[in-house]
């Protein structure tokens, strides 16, 4: 009796240790526990849901961490392979999704405002509007497009949060490409050179867009997955108009009651 009670408990502690070793979602390496011992990354990453992100929003004032060169240079590359491996797991070594739109938001609104970058066309009090509080209005403007994006793709099986996640990495990695830009913006400002390079900043958009979507859900491997892409993304684009104005014209009014504006 003893030798088969010893025998189950060894069986039993066999088994509980196939369950707890297991292959990391960032380094691919072999660990046990709740954390990779090699990498540091967390084991079994939880879904991404609108709730998760709501208990994140802290972090993004009070937590500092890196990640940023990276995660800005690994998307510009791959960002639907990213996108799939920070679902998967793999959240450590990115900047966290909610803190990089923010950050990038942030720095493009400093830059264009404070050296007041503009075409040498005298801008009205609504345009100033929109370029002062462009963090404002993109934290109103991304949830809706990720709403979209959601309700396009929802037989992918993708959570409104991880649409939500996504949408903030696309959205911040246009808002880089702009940012490279300023340089050339600040040489040329108040001059018909401006426009020039908003046109190059709006081709991007429309190149980015498609490449991160069809990177994403077709694995840059069908031509019909890159032409729904494409097809997707006009369509995008001309919804975050149609939103980018409602949001501005009603944030305009708003503000310009309370004598914000």
């Amino acid at each position: 009796m003893k030798i088969k009670f010893f025998q189950k408990k060894t069986e039993e502690a066999t088994k509980d240790l196939t369950i707890i070793i297991t292959g990391c979602p960032a380094c691919k390496k072999e660990s046990g526990g709740e954390v990779c011992m090699h990498c540091g990354e967390n084991l079994y990453p939880k879904r991404i849901t609108f709730a998760s992100l709501l208990h994140s929003i802290p972090d993004v004032f009070f937590d500092i961490e890196s990640g940023l060169f990276y995660t800005a240079r690994t998307f510009l590359i791959r960002p639907g392979t990213e996108i799939r491996q920070y679902f998967a797991g793999d959240r450590a070594r990115h900047y966290k999704p909610l803190k990089f739109i923010l950050f990038i938001g942030g720095l493009y609104t400093f830059l264009f405002v404070k050296f007041d970058i503009n075409n040498g066309h005298k801008q009205s009090a609504f345009d100033q509007f929109g370029m002062q509080w462009n963090s404002v209005i993109l934290l109103f403007q991304f949830p809706l497009i990720a709403l979209i994006t959601w309700l396009l793709y929802r037989k992918r099986k993708y959570t409104y949060g991880e649409h939500l996640v996504a949408n903030a990495f696309i959205i911040a990695e246009v808002s880089i490409f702009n940012i490279l830009l300023f340089p050339l913006y600040y040489i040329f400002n108040g001059t018909k050179g401006v426009v020039v390079l908003q046109v190059a900043y709006l081709l991007f958009i429309l190149s980015y867009y498609p490449f991160s979507f069809y990177d994403w859900f077709y694995d840059r491997k069908t031509k019909r997955g890159l032409v729904i892409s494409i097809v997707f993304v006009l369509i995008l684009f001309i919804m975050i108009i149609i939103f980018t104005i409602i949001i501005q014209v009603l944030l305009f009014y708003i503000f310009t009651r309370l004598g914000w504006a």
